[in-house]
C-alpha cells in the first residue's frame, strides 16, 4: 500500500512514541487542544464510572456497539478529533456506540478488585444498556486492558454478546512488555504500598522544553495534530485501585493466571478456550505496551482471526494505519454473517 509522506512520518511517530529516551510531558498545553468529534450523551452512571452514548449519524442503524476500556487512562484516545476517531467512523457506519468510561475511583475505594471491577462495574453496565435497549445480545470492542476484562466476561456469559473485536488485548504475560519487571517484584513488597490508589503512567520522566525540537522533526500540521492530542491523552493518566492493581501485577504478570486457567470470578474459573463467538484481535508490531506475543493465544480460539498492522500500540485504534486498516477490518468484522 502507497502511503503519503505526511503519513509515513505519522506511522514513524506512532511506531516510535512510547520509545522517545524521555516522553514529550507538558509539551502541549492542555487548553490549547481540542478532543473529540462530538459530545456524546450521558447514558448511564454507575457510582464512579459512567456509560457515554454516541448515536450513529448514519441514515440507516445497522447495530449496537459497547465499548470495554482499560482502566489506565481515558478513552478519548478512541475519539480524538474528526478523521481520527475510532467512534466516529463506528457511527458513520451505522453502529450506536456505548463507551464504558471507569472515571476516578475515589481514594476509599482502593480495596476494589478486579472481580469487583469486571463484574460489579463492566457487567453491571453492559446489562443495563441491554435492558434499557431490549436485546439479548451486543457487539463486544475491548481495547487492551479492557479487551482482557471483555474476554473473560465472554467466557462467563457467552449467552449475552454476539461478535467481539479486540485491540492491543493482552492474555499471556510470559513476556510483559515494558511492564515485564513486575514479574521480579516479591510479593511482599506490594503489602508494604501505602492504601491509596496509584497514578500509573505508562512512561513517567520529568517535564523538558522539546517543543522546538518536535516541530522542526513534525513539521507537516497533520503530524503535529495526531502528536497533541495523543501526547495529552499518554500524560492524562487516572488512577487505578490498589487492590486491583496488586492482582494484575500478582495474577497476570507474575503467575500468569489467566492462560494457565488458574484465574476465577465469583468462584467460576475462566477458560479462554470456552468463547465460540466470533473475535477479532487486532495487533501491532511494534507495541511496547502489550507486546502481539502476549495475543497470540487469542488465535487458538474457536471463531478467530488476527489483523498485525504497523506502528506501536496507539497505531491500532488512532493514526493513518489504523484508518487504513484496523478501522475497515472492525467495521467488515461486525457486519460479517
Amino acid at each position: 500500500m502507497n502511503i503519503s509522506e505526511e503519513d509515513y512520518i505519522q506511522y514513524l511517530a506512532e511506531k516510535y512514541y512510547f520509545r522517545f529516551s524521555k516522553q514529550l510531558k507538558g509539551l502541549f498545553k492542555a487548553d490549547k487542544i481540542h478532543i473529540g468529534t462530538k459530545k456524546p450523551q450521558h447514558f448511564l452512571k454507575l457510582k464512579e464510572s459512567s456509560v457515554f452514548y454516541y448515536p450513529t449519524n448514519h441514515k440507516e442503524k445497522i447495530d449496537n456497539v459497547f465499548i470495554a476500556y482499560a482502566t489506565i487512562n481515558k478513552p478519548y484516545i478512541l475519539d480524538l478529533y474528526s478523521g481520527n476517531s475510532l467512534i466516529e467512523y463506528l457511527n458513520q457506519h451505522g453502529y450506536d456506540i456505548f463507551l464504558f468510561d471507569w472515571g476516578i475511583v475515589s481514594e476509599d475505594q482502593y480495596e476494589m478488585s478486579i472481580e469487583d471491577q469486571i463484574l460489579s462495574r463492566l457487567f453491571v453496565a453492559i446489562e443495563k444498556v441491554k435492558e434499557k435497549l431490549n436485546i439479548k445480545k451486543i457487539n463486544l470492542i475491548g481495547y487492551c486492558q479492557g479487551g482482557t476484562y471483555a474476554l473473560m466476561l465472554a467466557s462467563l456469559f457467552p449467552e449475552s454478546f454476539n461478535k467481539i473485536v479486540l485491540f492491543n488485548t493482552p492474555v499471556d504475560f510470559t513476556y510483559g512488555g515494558v511492564f515485564h519487571w513486575t514479574k521480579f517484584m516479591p510479593e511482599t513488597w506490594l503489602g508494604l504500598f501505602p492504601n491509596f490508589n496509584y497514578h500509573i503512567e505508562l512512561t513517567d520522566v520529568p517535564d523538558y522544553p522539546f517543543e522546538r525540537l518536535v516541530n522542526n522533526i513534525f513539521k507537516n500540521n497533520k503530524t503535529l495534530n495526531w502528536l497533541k492530542p495523543v501526547n495529552r491523552w499518554e500524560n492524562d493518566a487516572v488512577p487505578m485501585a490498589r487492590n486491583a492493581l496488586h492482582e494484575w501485577i500478582i495474577h497476570f504478570y507474575k503467575k500468569n493466571d489467566l492462560i494457565n486457567k488458574r484465574f476465577y470470578l465469583d468462584g467460576k474459573k475462566i477458560d479462554l478456550e470456552k468463547i465460540k463467538h466470533p473475535v477479532l484481535s487486532i495487533v501491532a508490531d511494534n507495541d511496547d505496551i502489550s507486546p502481539k506475543v502476549m495475543s497470540a493465544p487469542i488465535k487458538r480460539l474457536k471463531n478467530v482471526k488476527e489483523l498485525c498492522i504497523p506502528g506501536g500500540h496507539l497505531s491500532t485504534t488512532a493514526g493513518c494505519f489504523a484508518k487504513y486498516h484496523s478501522w475497515p477490518a472492525a467495521v467488515n468484522w461486525l457486519k460479517s454473517n
